[in-house]
């Protein structure tokens, strides 16, 4: 015989009975009428069917499954003052290629020192290339590259 999963007037009057007690928890009364009647009812369905009786416990309050936290507004802030954009020097294209040709400090990755300047020249992967090693860059201030390769690096972009 398969096990029942359909709710008999039996079974709800049990239902009933085990209400009236109020000593079981839905947990418990579910096993009980399984036990008894060969049904294979849930706590859930058991819960189900007590609501669609009105059959609530007059004594747990119901309560809501979470409580709102009232919304803080915060303090209006100024209002934002915008400063005018303001262009970066420039640097004339014959200075950029000096100093983009100027061969006199270049180093290898291992010979960099804390004031040497990275900017990268020639092919990664190239025998030949090198950093600028510029001795005006400071990695302690986060300033990699020397003032020339600075303003090539730090270009502003030109959006339309």
């Amino acid at each position: 015989m398969s096990a029942l999963t359909t709710w008999t007037d039996e079974s709800i009057a049990r239902l009933r009975e085990h209400h009236a007690n109020r000593a079981l928890s839905n947990l418990d009364i579910s096993i009980k009428l399984n036990r008894e009647f060969g049904t294979v009812f849930t706590r859930n369905a058991v819960i189900g069917k007590r609501k669609r009786l009105g059959l609530i416990n007059p004594n747990r309050p119901h309560k809501p499954l979470y409580v709102k936290a009232p919304r803080v507004r915060k303090a209006a802030s100024p209002p934002r003052r915008w400063l005018p954009k303001v262009e970066p020097p420039t640097m004339p294209e014959e200075e950029i290629r000096e100093a983009v040709v100027t061969d006199q400090f270049q180093c290898s990755i291992m010979e960099l020192e804390n004031v040497s300047c990275r900017y990268p020249i020639g092919e990664v992967g190239d025998l030949s290339f090198r950093y600028c090693g510029c001795p005006q860059a400071d990695m302690s201030s986060r300033r990699p590259y020397c003032d020339a390769h600075a303003r090539i690096a730090y270009r502003p972009s030109h959006h339309p």
